[in-house]
């Protein structure tokens, strides 16, 4: 089924992006693997649920989607102890980070910064992710991106449970 091969390549991207958050590696490349992991467990989610299999295969689009029905889910609330309005309230509040761990993609960033391809910035000043300092980097370590972080952790943990719910 596509929603466990996306779930699985989800789960093993995470697996590399908590990997490299620990090393002193440019922290482009965990960006990288958070991106791919966001997206695939989105898209897991979402296959999981009947959509449109050719639909949410071929776009990088889906992030933002996925955490407004993850913020009803009623297995989710619990696990995060949280009431529904208090959950809606709390993915509401990471929504704009979502959105710019989705906008890292290469095919949505276009010639703007992402974690993986060089791009040129107006008056031929060309950038390599491996040297520029992502703002994404630092909101990650704020308590909002600890949030996002945790709330990706434990649907990936709980994906089965809480898709059932």
């Amino acid at each position: 089924m596509w929603s466990e091969a996306f779930l699985a390549q989800a789960q093993s991207d995470w697996e590399v992006y908590e990997h490299l958050e620990k090393t002193t590696f440019p922290h482009c490349h965990a960006l990288h693997y958070l991106q791919m992991t966001s997206e695939k467990l989105a898209k897991a989610y979402l296959l999981a649920g009947q959509t449109n299999t050719k639909i949410v295969r071929s776009t990088h689009h889906g992030l933002s989607r996925f955490f407004q029905l993850v913020s009803r889910n009623k297995g989710l609330q619990e696990e995060m102890g949280m009431t529904a309005k208090q959950l809606s309230a709390h993915v509401q509040q990471l929504l704009p980070l979502a959105h710019d761990i989705e906008s890292l993609a290469p095919a949505i960033a276009g010639n703007s910064p992402n974690p993986e391809y060089p791009w040129e910035a107006p008056q031929s000043v060309f950038y390599a992710p491996v040297t520029y300092e992502f703002v994404i980097s630092k909101a990650l370590r704020a308590p909002h991106g600890l949030n996002l972080i945790k709330l990706i952790r434990t649907i990936l943990k709980k994906f089965y449970a809480l898709h059932k719910a």
